[in-house]
């Protein structure tokens, strides 16, 4: 059953304008009402008057100790690679062949990164660098929306950090597999 917290002021019953003012300074709280066990148990949820944060700053471009990270975890796949599943000369030509892609993959938005930032007059850059700690906890633009920034940083981060540490995990256990081998 869903009902909404609090009654109406006996003042304001007969008047249609009172009602709907006190509705709206009302505070608004679902009371929830559940029975388990053979017991009713009452919840209340309230919800925030603000709907939008204000005062946030929100950023069009990702922190570059998030592209840092970025590089690191591609690296550590990298060197996680070439360490776990070297085997001389079987598997040589393919570890290299990604390593390239890998670089390329890295390189490119790098490069095109230092070109935009020489040719972008859209606006003026900051005055001082921003400090991690003030990036995320601001918003950041995605199209027409904004998230929080430091939830785009695990969106960008999530599926490179899989990828490593799997990569990883993967290798070690086929490294004590190889050794159990007879």
């Amino acid at each position: 059953m869903i009902g909404w917290r609090g009654n109406i002021p006996r003042s304001s019953k007969g008047k249609y304008s009172a009602r709907i003012a006190w509705l709206i300074r009302a505070p608004r709280c679902i009371i929830l009402q559940s029975h388990t066990a053979g017991r009713p148990q009452q919840k209340a949820n309230c919800m925030s008057r603000d709907l939008i944060a204000h005062n946030r700053p929100v950023y069009d471009d990702l922190h570059p100790r998030v592209y840092g990270t970025a590089a690191g975890l591609v690296g550590w796949f990298v060197l996680s690679a070439w360490i776990l599943f070297d085997r001389q000369s079987e598997v040589e030509l393919s570890l290299m062949f990604v390593t390239v892609l890998l670089f390329v993959a890295v390189l490119l938005p790098w490069l095109l990164s230092q070109i935009w930032r020489r040719y972008d007059h859209r606006h003026d850059p900051h005055a001082r660098p921003i400090p991690f700690g003030e990036w995320r906890r601001g918003e950041f633009a995605v199209w027409g929306s904004t998230i929080n920034s430091s939830h785009a940083t695990i969106d960008m981060l999530l599926p490179l950090a899989a990828v490593a540490f799997g990569l990883t995990a993967i290798g070690i256990v086929f490294l004590i597999c190889a050794s159990l081998a007879p």
